[in-house]
This record gives C-alpha cells, sequence and structure tokens, in this order.
C-alpha cells in the first residue's frame, strides 16, 4: 500500500502536472517512488515536504530532476524469453528477407534505459543477417532518463549483469574489461555499440518527437504504458504506430497488451503476446 503524505495538500498538484509533462497516472504504480523522492529531495534543499511539492508542481526544471529519480527503469538483456525467441527465429529473418533491395533495418528501444534491452536488439538484428557486409543496422535508443542514457552509451556490464546471455553471444559480443572475478566488467563489442544512438527523450513531448525520422521495422516500448493515463497511453500508442513501417511490429511487454487499443496495431496470434503488427504490406523503409 503506497505511504501517505498527511496534510499535504500540494501532492495532488505535483502528480497532476506529472501527468501532464510525463504521461504518469495521477496514485499510480510510480506513487510508492514519488513519495521517497519528495521526502529525499525536501530533506536535501531543508524544506518540508508541503512546500517542495508545491515548488516542484509550478517548475518545470524541477519536474525533470523529479523525474529522473522516480521514473521506472527495470531491465536486462533479453528479458522475455518468449519474445526474444519470436524476435530471433521469425520477426526479424522475416524482416530481413523483405528488406532485401534496400539493405537497411530499423529498430527503435523506445523506454531503453541503462541499455541492456537496445544492445539485446542490436544483438539479434546481427545474427538475423546474412553474411553481407552492404546491410546497415540503426538502432535508436531512448530514454526519460538522462544518467540512464549516459550509462547505457557507455556500454559496460558487470558480470552478474550479463551472467543469463547464452555463453556463445557472450563471448561474441562483448569483451572483458578487468581481471577474472566476481567484480568483473565487460564492454560491449564496438561493432555493436556503433549501431546504437542513445538519446534523452520524453516520450510524451510533443516536440521530442523530431529526433523520430523515418519508419521502424520494429519498436520495443516495455513496461511504459502501464504507467500511462489512458489519454497518454492514446496519444503514445498513435505516435508508434505512425513511426512503423507497413507490416512492422510493436513490442510491448505481456501485461501491457491489453492496453494496445489501436486499430491499425494488430495483435498477431501467431506470436508470443505483446506482438502487433502494423496493419499493411511490407514495404521498404523510408529513405
Amino acid at each position: 500500500m503506497s505511504r501517505r503524505l498527511p496534510k499535504n495538500p500540494h501532492l495532488k498538484s505535483l502528480e497532476t502536472a506529472l501527468a501532464e509533462h510525463f504521461g504518469w497516472q495521477p496514485g499510480g504504480p510510480i506513487r510508492d517512488a514519488l513519495l521517497a523522492a519528495v521526502t529525499r529531495k525536501a530533506d536535501r534543499i531543508g524544506v518540508d515536504e508541503v512546500s517542495y511539492c508545491r515548488m516542484a508542481s509550478a517548475s518545470p526544471g524541477e519536474l525533470n530532476a523529479l523525474a529522473e529519480e522516480v521514473a521506472p527503469g527495470d531491465t536486462s538483456f533479453f528479458r522475455d524469453a518468449e519474445q526474444t525467441e519470436a524476435l530471433a527465429e521469425r520477426v526479424l529473418p522475416t524482416l530481413v528477407a523483405a528488406r532485401g533491395a534496400t539493405h537497411r533495418l530499423r529498430l527503435w528501444s523506445a523506454a531503453a534505459s541503462t541499455g541492456e534491452e537496445a544492445y539485446s536488439l542490436a544483438i539479434l538484428a546481427r545474427e538475423a543477417l546474412p553474411p553481407d557486409p552492404d546491410w546497415r543496422i540503426e538502432i535508436l535508443a531512448t530514454d526519460l532518463q538522462g544518467h540512464a542514457v549516459v550509462a547505457a552509451s557507455q556500454g559496460r556490464y558487470s558480470a552478474s549483469q550479463i551472467r543469463g546471455i547464452d555463453p556463445t553471444l557472450r563471448n561474441r559480443y562483448f569483451i572483458g574489461v578487468n581481471e577474472p572475478g566476481p567484480d568483473r566488467t565487460f564492454d560491449v563489442l564496438p561493432l555493436v555499440r556503433r549501431i546504437v544512438l542513445f538519446r534523452r527523450v520524453n516520450l510524451c513531448d510533443e516536440s521530442a518527437w523530431r529526433l523520430v525520422i523515418g519508419s521502424f521495422d520494429v519498436i520495443s516500448c516495455q513496461n511504459v504504458l502501464l504507467y500511462f493515463h489512458a489519454r497518454a497511453a492514446r496519444e503514445l500508442l498513435g505516435r508508434l504506430e505512425s513511426a512503423l513501417a507497413p507490416g512492422g511490429y510493436l513490442v510491448v511487454a505481456a501485461a501491457e497488451a491489453p492496453l494496445v487499443m489501436n486499430q491499425a496495431l494488430v495483435s498477431d496470434p501467431t506470436l508470443p503476446v505483446g506482438f502487433f503488427a502494423k496493419a499493411g504490406t511490407v514495404v521498404e523503409n523510408s529513405k
């Protein structure tokens, strides 16, 4: 159960401001993280929680700083085994075959956090390609949290973070940095890191969509809709659908599948829960 801030008339205003700027449902799943962050930040600047909520509600800069602390960021390499298998064995090979004329594959990790998902997509895409040097993979990776984007762009992970990766892929795409031991770290191979472009993006900020150029064959937007209020979810799905190439796929977490209500995004019953194809014939990517 969420902890309550007693006698804080400005908490609702703060949640309303966060809903408007970042799409989060007031009183929704981020409530506990928000309350803890309000306490920390109020203590840090030496004000009471009521004063902090009043100040933050009216300050776009403080709302952004607060979002850095409370935005969900849970992720891991190849997190959903069923979805990973479907991407590797069916979706990506089919898209590679369809893009034979352009030799170009574009993917987007829309809530990339610290980069594990984006690099997972990069590895799967490379594995799906034929041995042809003319192929080009482009991966856009975005996240609301600037510190996560900075960490992701470095492509460095601990042994525990990559432990669950298939040993063949782990040896092929990661380079050990330090001497063997429990704290050993690994770098993503440069040829993989080079194809992933990381950017800080607020998916609810219309101006941020200027970064989204062209169309994408696969968009992974995991564990975002669960936190959004209905209007924000509807607007985001419309924008994601517009960014998909015809025949491309939106991938969401299985628990979010019931929230995908867009007539142009059709659930594919032959794939695991969470895959939605954009209606239309598969065509070559936009230039």
